[in-house]
């Protein structure tokens, strides 16, 4: 079961499979490559924030 919880503004996923984090990932990149413009760079700013939580979690997962 996936759960998500919100501490002091930051929400966290919990349950979530490698395989899980990997569709969320390719998501992400595709969402920042199509926005591009100039009035999008508060959004991509968060995408990058989003996606760099990812990486870490993946990594994890495969070491087991």
């Amino acid at each position: 079961m996936i759960t998500c919880t919100n501490e002091n503004g930051t929400y966290t996923l919990t349950g979530l499979l490698p395989e899980d984090l990997n569709i969320l990932q390719e998501a992400i990149i595709r969402l920042f490559n199509e926005s591009n413009k100039a009035e999008h760079r508060g959004f991509r700013s968060q995408v990058l924030r989003i996606n760099r939580a990812i990486d870490p979690e993946i990594e994890k997962h495969l070491k087991h």
